[in-house]
């Protein structure tokens, strides 16, 4: 039970020191004989205390998960109000498999179910205390458009989130982040400029889409990399599967949008980035966490697109987009 967790027998067993931890060695791995060397042979330690105690702590079959620690404060052998209302009270608990929860019958609270251990030898059988790695209810999002047009402010703020997201994919992804990032501040940078002109990407532009054509550039690259995460994600929505392996669902999205417009060199760069996507699971959760995700998707993706579409015929309109 202590791997991670030093002397944690003595949460339990006050007066057992380290040297008695009990013998829960379940299984030792085959050493093989190594021959004879003329390298000088250091004698073992006549003391096998420290030798003793890393053979438990690497062989011991019971450990903590990383959810452990918090089941641990709130167990009825440390809190003894709690071990009162258990030994006064008989109560069944029933097991949600498609909720992922724990309800206490009759009448007791609907609770997380984060970890299922085998009755058999206590190991964990399943762990589910990771969390989602994007969560969308938290995201504000892209707002609905006035009059057809689209709020420059509000725009930038929710591409800004779209950047935290892909963040959230993994360290591998940094070169994408840095890259709208960057576009996303060339686009503010002419904005603050005069943020009463610039009210309006439609406005924005035709103030300084001719004279200024970085900012149009910055925005035709910050078009295409939301084109790809609104795809991407719109293949892990329509997945009828809901496959673990979420790594097709960007390649396609890669190739319907950013690959055209890239050379031999990064293309193969990104073939390797997206080879370490994250899995559906860790992306976007399981259970009562996966089902949310999915509710918001279903309202938060058709924005986003309207939003795209309408930016996409806009670079059209002034013959900004082109295959740069």
């Amino acid at each position: 039970m202590g791997t991670g967790f030093d002397f944690i027998n003595r949460v339990f067993t006050l007066n057992t020191t380290t040297e008695h931890l009990p013998q829960r060695i379940v299984a030792h791995e085959e050493k093989r004989e190594i021959p004879a060397t003329r390298f000088t042979k250091f004698k073992k330690p006549a003391n096998g205390f420290l030798d003793n105690y890393r053979q438990q702590k690497e062989n011991d079959s019971f450990f903590f998960t990383n959810n452990c620690a918090i089941i641990l404060t709130h167990n009825p052998w440390l809190k003894k109000d709690i071990q009162r209302d258990f030994l006064n009270s008989e109560f069944q608990v029933d097991y949600n498999v498609h909720t992922n929860t724990v309800q206490v019958q009759p009448a007791g609270p609907v609770l997380k179910c984060i970890e299922i251990r085998c009755s058999a030898n206590s190991l964990v059988k399943e762990c589910t205390m990771e969390s989602a790695r994007v969560v969308f209810s938290k995201l504000k999002g892209f707002p609905p458009g006035i009059e057809d047009k689209l709020q420059t402010e509000e725009f930038l703020m929710a591409a800004n989130e779209i950047v935290e997201v892909i963040r959230a994919f993994g360290t591998l992804f940094t070169p994408v982040v840095s890259d709208m990032s960057g576009n996303i501040n060339k686009i503010r940078k002419s904005y603050e400029k005069n943020c009463v002109k610039g009210k309006y990407l439609e406005d924005l532009i035709a103030l300084h889409g001719k004279e200024d054509n970085f900012v149009a550039d910055a925005l035709l690259w910050l078009k295409r990399g939301l084109q790809l995460i609104c795809i991407f994600f719109e293949n892990i929505y329509n997945d009828l599967e809901q496959s673990q392996a979420i790594k097709k669902h960007l390649q396609d999205a890669y190739e319907r949008t950013l690959k055209p417009y890239h050379g031999f060199i990064v293309q193969t760069t990104v073939k390797i980035i997206y080879n370490w996507v994250p899995t559906r699971s860790q992306l976007i959760g399981q259970g009562t966490v996966h089902k949310e995700n999915m509710e918001v998707l279903s309202t938060y993706l058709p924005t986003l697109r309207g939003h795209l579409n309408r930016l996409d015929a806009l670079l059209k309109q002034y013959k900004l987009d082109d295959s740069k």
